[in-house]
């Protein structure tokens, strides 16, 4: 009877530390598969600004948008290419956060955007508080797409019948061109303006403009 229950109590045990080596090792593979592919796709922060801002350069000469400010949002959006939170947009190269549904359709005749979309969790603030929520956000085919398809919404959506950030074409200071984006209801984040100039600051993307 001993030596039946002793075997009955190893085969128990087999059981619940294989379920529990299963669980384990499921719960860690999303993690390590979601590193490696971060760090796989972007080798530096100097990549990725080398790589947006040969994008930036060339859109302003049609657009008159700063380029300093540009790359810099796709850096603080997208983590320099290598932000973990990040890597669900960096694989459908929206590098600005461009969401499905932006303000308003006002501007919507311009859109480059093909309609396609993905749904994450993102972080936003109400009222002052940091929350996380799902929302749906643009696929792009390439990040030229991505980084236009900001630029024609800034410059041609309305809001009362009045252009409502087309007022920062053709202005030199990314202080200004960034408030404008921030105050007119792009970023919910209080720091927005402080954040973005840090990084124009930090990596001298002025050199750019």
């Amino acid at each position: 009877n001993f030596i039946f229950l002793f075997h009955v109590l190893l085969v128990f045990a087999n059981i619940v530390i294989g379920e529990l080596i299963d669980s384990i090792v499921n719960n860690l593979m999303p993690l390590v598969e979601s590193t490696y592919s971060t760090y796989a796709n972007s080798t530096s922060k100097e990549d990725f600004i080398n790589k947006v801002s040969a994008i930036a350069v060339a859109l302003c000469k049609e657009t008159k948008i700063l380029p300093s400010v540009v790359i810099a949002q796709c850096c603080l959006e997208n983590g320099y290419g290598l932000g973990a939170d990040a890597l669900e947009l960096t694989k459908v190269n929206n590098l600005l956060g461009m969401k499905a549904d932006l303000i308003n359709s006002t501007w919507s005749q311009y859109t480059v955007w093909d309609g396609k979309t993905i749904t994450k969790k993102t972080p936003e603030y109400i009222n002052g508080k940091l929350i996380y929520k799902d929302d749906v956000f643009r696929v792009y085919k390439d990040d030229e797409n991505c980084i236009r398809d900001y630029e024609m919404f800034l410059l041609n959506v309305k809001s009362g019948g009045e252009y409502k950030y087309r007022s920062i074409q053709g202005v030199t200071d990314p202080q200004t061109v960034i408030t404008t984006i921030s105050k007119g209801g792009y970023a919910t984040d209080p720091a927005y303006i402080t954040k973005v100039m840090n990084i124009v600051k930090e990596n001298d993307l002025t050199q750019y403009d």
